[in-house]
């Protein structure tokens, strides 16, 4: 197995050979970006006077989350949302990899500009990719373009009822007891009762996916966490949990959300965010052993601070 370093020059290797075919010259200059993204080696490749950059990976699905990534910021550049372009992507030596437009600026979490600038514009951001209708529901491209979202989502809940039994394995890690279990199957069975509205999220709006530029423009990074899914709640899940008051009031001003509003999704938002922590737990458990304990961790506090 390839150490991080030598996975990482490998990475280099690639996206200076892919960046030198698309330009049609050799490379002059490779760069790469660290701590920018634990999924991706991030590299800027500069040809003549051209910079491009290449995102590379060591997980053989990436290319699937790249395709979906060019969807995503296709159509966020059609409703106003500055974003990255997509110049091509492919597999070479069995890794995929992601060609993109450099975009100017600093991370929105090392710029100067006030917080509540960017979290309004962030909120402004979300409202035009809510309304980019999905066909379907989840987190794969065909997932997103494809089928009946009721249907879907109806599915995915009926799945994680039907998961919280007397064999569960989540009760082994100590996700849940069997009184939690019983709670969580009335939990969820409620929110199935329950209409919303669906759309494309962006699944990580945070200051460090954007970039500030000198005129102020902020531009949207990171869309590999994009699904289809309940509209506005599934990007507010993960804020909830983790950004401040004050940047939370600067976003629903800018999604034009009152706090009375947001305050009467809260219970929701718990609901749904045990909901998809649990269905995380069970994903890995079956294809991502490797990230199992940091996604039962996550679901067990969660369950903890919703079910006594």
């Amino acid at each position: 197995m390839n150490s991080g370093a030598e996975a990482c020059g490998h990475g280099i290797e690639l996206a200076a050979r892919v960046a030198s075919e698309f330009l049609g010259a050799p490379a002059d200059a490779v760069r790469p970006i660290t701590g920018r993204g634990s999924q991706n080696h991030i590299i800027i490749v500069t040809v003549g006077q051209v910079n491009v950059v290449v995102r590379t990976s060591d997980d053989p699905h990436a290319l699937g989350i790249y395709e979906k990534e060019r969807w995503c910021l296709e159509r966020a550049a059609a409703i106003g949302v500055p974003s990255p372009v997509v110049l091509a992507l492919g597999v070479v030596d069995q890794l995929p990899y992601m060609l993109l437009t450099v975009v100017p600026g600093v991370g929105g979490d090392e710029a100067s500009d006030a917080r509540a600038r960017l979290w309004m514009q962030l909120g402004q951001y979300a409202n035009r990719i809510h309304a980019i209708p999905v066909a379907g529901f989840g987190e794969d491209l065909a997932d997103i373009t494809i089928g009946r979202t009721e249907c879907s989502w109806l599915g995915f809940v009926r799945y994680n009822i039907e998961n919280l039994g007397p064999d569960d394995p989540l009760r082994c890690l100590g996700v849940v007891t069997a009184a939690q279990s019983a709670r969580l199957k009335d939990m969820f069975a409620a929110l199935a009762e329950r209409r919303f509205q669906f759309g494309l999220c962006h699944g990580d709006l945070a200051l460090r996916n954007v970039l500030v530029d000198a005129s102020g423009m902020i531009s949207l990074l990171d869309w590999g966490c994009a699904e289809a899914h309940i509209v506005p709640h599934y990007d507010l899940i993960r804020m909830a949990e983790w950004i401040g008051s004050n940047d939370m009031r600067a976003f629903l001003v800018g999604y034009g959300l009152t706090t009375a509003a947001f305050d009467a999704m809260r219970a929701d938002l718990a609901a749904l965010g045990v909901l998809k922590a649990v269905d995380l737990t069970r994903w890995a458990l079956e294809r991502r052993p490797a990230t199992l304990e940091q996604h039962a961790a996550r679901a067990r506090r969660l369950v903890q601070q919703l079910v006594v």
